[in-house]
């Protein structure tokens, strides 16, 4: 057993559970996806994963990062559109975690 990487899982999930709290506190729709959501499901042996993923609307981006930043969830600012990718922006938390922020292009309910 790697009890190394499966301490990082277990910070990874913790870190996933965090981020989705803050966004549902917030009030803002969010996605997690691949890591802890695919990785047991999909993957025999469990698929390793080193950051968090989450999808959000995209006129809900902003507020996406200032809601992780203010619960010191991940910090640093969201780059300019493409310079992390034109769907995606990252911020770092205190342990060099990466939250990747996805935009979606959805219809938003109302």
């Amino acid at each position: 057993m790697d009890l190394i990487g499966e301490a990082q899982r277990l910070e990874l999930d913790l870190l996933a559970v965090a981020a989705c709290e803050s966004l549902e506190r917030a009030g803002i729709p969010h996605v997690l996806i691949k890591g802890p959501s695919t990785s047991l499901w999909l993957y025999d042996p469990p698929r390793p994963y080193h950051d968090v993923d989450l999808l959000v609307p995209s006129s809900y981006l902003a507020a996406a990062a200032t809601a992780l930043r203010e619960d010191g969830i991940a910090g640093g600012a969201l780059g300019a559109t493409g310079a992390e990718g034109s769907h995606s922006h990252t911020l770092t938390t205190a342990r060099s975690y990466e939250v990747e922020i996805g935009r979606a292009s959805c219809r938003e309910r109302v």
